[in-house]
Parts: structure tokens; C-alpha cells; sequence
């Protein structure tokens, strides 16, 4: 979420809180942006005439005066003005705002929200809900949560606006967390009036319910949100405007919509269901022939008896032209993907809409395993830290098998500036120990293999959870994620 109050965790990364670390730093960029700085001088005017015939530099007082007081007026309107008495007190509330309970918090800021001229206060009713969300989250003290956004919102309906995304986002938290799977269906189509603006949350939340919520409701979830956009996408065309975001949203909304058809017919018992009524079902989201659907669908039910070897992935031993075996080689990584994604479900219990947001994700990391080993060793030569004699090993012996140095920086990149691949991110890590058991099972590593790839990529665990550290369902993903790696 792009929006920082002063109270959260700096974006520098360093574990401080904002307002500890780059927050004066940050403010003084904004300053600096409208002040032009006094260390840039109109260089021709100074090299050209620094003196005029008089021996007079050019000094005016008072019109340095006037600039002087017309920065302090740029500074006050920024809140930074007059500043260090004003910054005292506010520091002084804070610090005291924070060594408060939850309920003394909330009584405050109830207390507050009637004081129109404070609420004003450029993100004060954010960071002072920020500050209570966080603690509410260690104490899961959700129902007086929700009744506070409810009044505030109701009393200052126009400041509520601003930054409504964000707490719509608080809330679908908060029901996901109480498994209210109605309210998470409604507050999400909430979301889509803000998708243009704030796509990190759209990104993450679509994420996130994946993670969560049973096949059945998010496939209902998912049409109702598609429902949601055609509706706007109407409107904007009645009035002229065309958007490209929303038509984009809207064709992956329909692969989404017809990937979880065809997991709930998956995970359905009733094995009697008709085939050829979900290709139909299918049909109105992705217009795709017959026999294509039954080839897709085929992948998943039928069992496969086939020898998998790197040689047959890798297309080693086959002729092929260099484009046509890069495409082969990616089918075959992502049919193989297919059969993990089964085991998945049937022995690890991730429902499938989860598995393959890891499957997916697990797939872009093999396509992309040997450029990212390149980029990795080009880098620890420029620092001089690869100063053998012999030459670094410029391929992968395994390329299905993942490794700390080539796994991190393509999480990272999973992970987003804003933080909207959380829960890819998390579903990645949380398969990797099933995805290592499965290489094993296949004969594509051995076990002296799998466990040293196992405890290698075990330290990443603690930086892993620290991205949902102040998520309601963080308790929920650190069970999973401590089971997964036991």
C-alpha cells in the first residue's frame, strides 16, 4: 500500500518507524521542490556582473527579507513551518498517543474526530488509525475497530474519502480474518472504484483471496467482481471514456473466473458432473474450442505414468529450432508445474486457486533460473568476490532446483516497490519444502540435495513473515508457513 503514516515501518527498509528514519528527509524534498535552494546561483548573472560600477554586490535586505518570510509561509502551509515548537508538541503527543492502551487510543480518537480543525491535520486521522489498526492487530480487537471506521467516516465523510481505499482494505483484513466470506464478497467490489488509482491494492487483494478463500466462494467472488466491471466499463463507454486498466483487469478476471471453474469441478466428490455443461460454463468467459478445453482439462484428471528427466524438460536431446525450443521447453515446465500443483492438493491440502499462484510463480522463476544465476555471478566478479583461478561456473546443473542467491532477488521482484506481490510471495515460500520433496520423488535431486536446498532457503523464512507482520491474518500464514517448513 503506497500511503505511509508516521507510525509505520519506513520504506528505506531499515525497521524503524517512519517518522524515526526518512520522514524529515522526505519533507524537506517536498520543500525543496517549491523553494528554489539558495545554492543555486544564476551563474551567468555572477560570473557577468558580480560587482556594478558602484562596488555593490547586488544585496537587497529587504527583498531578502520578503523571500525569507514568503519560505516560512511555504513552510507553514506544509505543516513545517514555526516549526520547532509545533514539532515538539506533536512529537510529544505521539510518543504519549503511542505508550497508550488500544482502548485508551480509540477513546482519544473519538475524542478527536470531533475536533474538526485537528482532523484537518494533513494524515492525522490516518496515522492515528494506522497506530490503532497495528495494535489491534496483536490484540484482535476487530469488532471495535470496524465500529470506529464507521464513525469516523460518518462524522468526517470527506476526509473518510481521501485515503477510503485503505480502510476498505483494513476491513476486508478484519472479515477474511473472521472468515465473513459476504462482507469480504461486497467490500472487494468496493475496491474497484479505486483500482485505477491505487493498483498495488488491487494486486494484493486479488492475491490474498486467492490465498484464503475456499474454491467455491472465490469463484463467486470473482464473477460477482467481473459483473462489477463490465458494469463500469458500460458506464465509461456511455460517457465517452475508454479504459484500458479495466479492460485489462477484465480479461484476466475471465481466465481467473475459468481456471476456478474448472478447480471447484476438480475438487468437487460429485464425480458425476457433466464435462461438456463447464466447457459451456467456461464458454461465456474465454471463447475456446472443444477440444482445447478437454486437452486443459485432461491435464488435471488424468493420471500420468510418464518419466520425467531435466534431458526430456530441457529438450537436450530433440531437435529443435532455438525459438521453437524455448516454447517447448516452458510447455514442459509448465505441465510438470501441473502435476505439482495436483500434489498440492491431494497431499499437502492447498487448494488448487493457491497452489497455482505458487505454480505460476514457481514456473517465471525456472524460465528465468539461468539468467538470474548470470546477473549473480556477473555481480560477485565486479565486487572481486569470485577471485579463483579457474573460471565461475556459468550454468545451472539443475535448473528445477531453486537456490538462496538466484530465489531472493526474484522474490523481491515478485514482491513489488509497493508491496502488491505479498501474497504470491508468501505462497511461493510456503510450497518450496513440497516442491523440493516433489524434485525427489521424481529423481530430479536426490536427498542429500533436497535437505541442503532445504536449510539454505530455511533462513529466508524470518524476512518472509515480517512482510505480513502487521496483517490480521499474519498468526494464520506463520502456522502455514511453520508447517510447511517444519
Amino acid at each position: 500500500m503506497s500511503k505511509r503514516g508516521r507510525n509505520a515501518p519506513c520504506h528505506c527498509g531499515s525497521g524503524k518507524k517512519y517518522k524515526a528514519c526518512c520522514l524529515r528527509k522526505d519533507e524537506e524534498l517536498e520543500v525543496e521542490k517549491i523553494i528554489p535552494s539558495d545554492n543555486e546561483p544564476d551563474h551567468e548573472h555572477y560570473e557577468e556582473e558580480e560587482y556594478d560600477e558602484y562596488g555593490n554586490d547586488g544585496y537587497d535586505e529587504e527583498e531578502y527579507d520578503s523571500s525569507e518570510q514568503q519560505e516560512q509561509e511555504i513552510l507553514d502551509l506544509l505543516g513545517l513551518g514555526d516549526g520547532d515548537e509545533y514539532d515538539e508538541e506533536m512529537e510529544a503527543f505521539w510518543e504519549e498517543y503511542e505508550e497508550m492502551s488500544y482502548d485508551k487510543k480509540v477513546e482519544l480518537f473519538r475524542e478527536k474526530v470531533s475536533d474538526s480543525e485537528w482532523m484537518d491535520e494533513e494524515d492525522m486521522a490516518f496515522d492515528m488509525l494506522n497506530c490503532i489498526y497495528v495494535q489491534m492487530v496483536k490484540e484482535k480487537k476487530s469488532e471495535n475497530f470496524l465500529e470506529l471506521l464507521s464513525y469516523f467516516q460518518e462524522k468526517h465523510p470527506h476526509i473518510y474519502a481521501e485515503v477510503e481505499i485503505y480502510y476498505i482494505h483494513w476491513a476486508i483484513d478484519i472479515a477474511i480474518h473472521q472468515r465473513d466470506w459476504e462482507k469480504v464478497s461486497s467490500l472487494v467490489k468496493e475496491v474497484l472504484n479505486h483500482v485505477e488509482e491505487e493498483f498495488d491494492v488491487w494486486e494484493r487483494l486479488v492475491d490474498q483471496i486467492k490465498y484464503h478463500v475456499p474454491t467455491s466462494i472465490l469463484l463467486k467472488i470473482l464473477q460477482e467482481l467481473q459483473a462489477k466491471v463490465e458494469q463500469i466499463k458500460k458506464q465509461d463507454k456511455e460517457e465517452g471514456i475508454e479504459e484500458d486498466y479495466l479492460a485489462n483487469r477484465g480479461v484476466i478476471l475471465n481466465h481467473d473466473i475459468v481456471e476456478t471453474m474448472i478447480f471447484e469441478f476438480i475438487e468437487s466428490s460429485d464425480k458425476k458432473k457433466d464435462k461438456k455443461e463447464l466447457w459451456a460454463k467456461t464458454y461465456d468467459y474465454l471463447e475456446w474450442e472443444e477440444e482445447a478445453f478437454f486437452e486443459n482439462l485432461s491435464r488435471f484428471t488424468n493420471k500420468s505414468d510418464k518419466k520425467w528427466t531435466l534431458d526430456y524438460i530441457l529438450t537436450n536431446k530433440e531437435e529443435f529450432s532455438p525459438s521453437q525450443r524455448e516454447m517447448e521447453y516452458q510447455k514442459r515446465v509448465r505441465y510438470f508445474s501441473v502435476l505439482f500443483l495436483k500434489y498440492l492438493y491431494q497431499e499437502k491440502g492447498i487448494s488448487y486457486p493457491k497452489g497455482n499462484l505458487a505454480c505460476f510463480h514457481l514456473c517465471e522463476y525456472v524460465y528465468a533460473h539461468q539468467e538470474l544465476y548470470k546477473k549473480v555471478q556477473a555481480k560477485q566478479k565486479k565486487k572481486g568476490k569470485n577471485k579463483k583461478k579457474q573460471p565461475s561456473q556459468q550454468t545451472i546443473d539443475n535448473i528445477l532446483c531453486p537456490d538462496e542467491q538466484t530465489l531472493n532477488p526474484f522474490m523481491t521482484e515478485i514482491f513489488g516497490l509497493l508491496g502488491e506481490g505479498t501474497y504470491a510471495t508468501i505462497t511461493l515460500f510456503e510450497c518450496l519444502p513440497a516442491w523440493l520433496e516433489f524434485l525427489e520423488r521424481h529423481n530430479l535431486i536426490d536427498e542429500k540435495r533436497r535437505k541442503e536446498t532445504y536449510e539454505s532457503l530455511k533462513e529466508m523464512k524470518e524476512s518472509i513473515l515480517e512482510l505480513v507482520s502487521c496483517s490480521m491474518d499474519s498468526e494464520e500464514i506463520e502456522e502455514r508457513i511453520e508447517k510447511a517448513w517444519r
